[in-house]
């Protein structure tokens, strides 16, 4: 593993002090592969190891799962202010794929499948200039090589959206996939969407609290990040706010015709935004958020999990080497002991034939002196 030095997050969002733990923690890292690779070089989790150590290098990794028809690309559309993913009642999302930062000139069209069967799509959102988006199929359709491909990233992400629908919260493909999440220990923000479709803010409570009392169950933990969010109405407002980009570069959101839209206000998508990046890389002037908002607790949380994500992932394939070395350790006693065992036979059966041969030679002694 090279150790790298500081680069795109890490340079703008770490002090110099945080900066030299940040490549610590490289060369301790870089020491668990070179452990793990000796003790147990047969263990096929490394290379999660060796790829969360890579993602040091790379922007926030954001992972989006949720069964489909939950809204999945409709959220991820409004997030990046354009409908760049298919939307539809039926699955569209049949392959995983991450979602990276290109302003080049036919960027959106290409798609680029990596030797893993992962699938890279460029767009030309701000947005994903601070983070790389993983867009997952649903976890009720999930084949088992998708199920592969999700299962490795989890465990390198930064943050994970899980995303319900209103009408279909919790059920029973999420608690399993959530039970998979919990053992990396990773944040989650709960994203309820479609909440246009309840009659009233008091319904809206009723579900973000059903939401919120099974995942703190499931995660075992106290009140974990819930939103409620209209992802159609919120690009609906985004839309509308298109204006051209000053730069000359195609057409840009303008923000006071953004929050002066009835649309944008009831999506709940201003507060969403604001988690997220307050979240990830810290309140910033755009997506300022009120101190006061629980939501916003976290305010710059994702720069320590950033750090801890390889962390988690060491830890977690230590104690892994540590079971099978215990494993080895008890199995190797136990051919010790067979192996003593069958000394100590073959010392008694030694035994028994010296004084066998003893008696035999006395015997025939006595009969050749007659």
């Amino acid at each position: 593993v090279e150790v790298a030095g500081r680069t795109g997050w890490a340079q703008r969002l770490l002090s110099a002090e945080k900066g030299a733990l940040l490549e610590e923690e490289r060369r301790a890292l870089a020491r668990v592969l070179g452990f793990l690779r000796e003790v147990v070089p047969d263990l096929p989790e490394i290379v999660l190891l060796k790829d969360a150590v890579k993602q040091l290098d790379e922007p926030f990794l954001v992972v989006v799962v949720g069964e489909f028809n939950s809204g999945k690309s409709s959220v991820i559309n409004s997030l990046l202010g354009k409908k760049f993913l298919a939307e539809g009642i039926l699955p569209t999302t049949n392959e995983i794929s991450i979602l990276k930062y290109s302003d080049e000139e036919g960027a959106e069209t290409r798609v680029v499948q990596q030797a893993d069967g992962l699938y890279v799509k460029s767009f030309p959102s701000k947005l994903l200039e601070e983070m790389h988006i993983v867009d997952t199929p649903g976890t009720n359709v999930i084949l088992e090589r998708q199920q592969r491909l999700t299962e490795e990233y989890v465990p390198r992400a930064d943050l994970v959206l899980f995303v319900m629908s209103v009408d279909r919260a919790f059920s029973e493909s999420e608690v399993r996939f959530l039970d998979y999440i919990r053992q990396w220990r990773k944040k989650v923000v709960f994203v309820i969407n479609k909440a246009d479709m309840l009659t009233s803010p008091q319904e809206v409570e009723q579900v973000k609290s059903f939401v919120s009392d099974n995942a703190a169950r499931v995660l075992k933990l106290d009140h974990p990040p819930v939103i409620a969010v209209s992802s159609r109405s919120a690009m609906r407002a985004k839309e509308a706010a298109m204006k051209s980009d000053p730069s000359g570069k195609g057409l840009s959101c303008d923000a006071a015709l953004l929050a002066q839209n009835p649309d944008w206000e009831s999506s709940g998508f201003a507060a969403f935004e604001r988690l997220i990046y307050a979240f990830l890389v810290g309140s910033g002037s755009q997506h300022q958020g009120s101190s006061e908002d629980p939501l916003l607790s976290g305010t710059g949380e994702g720069v320590r999990l950033k750090l801890q994500t390889p962390l988690f992932v060491a830890d977690a394939l230590i104690g892994a080497a540590g079971q099978r070395l215990q494993a080895e350790l008890s199995a190797a006693k136990a051919d010790l002991a067979a192996v003593r065992m069958v000394s100590q036979q073959l010392s008694r059966f030694r035994a028994d034939m010296e004084k066998d041969a003893s008696a035999q030679r006395q015997m025939l002694l006595k009969i050749i002196q007659e």
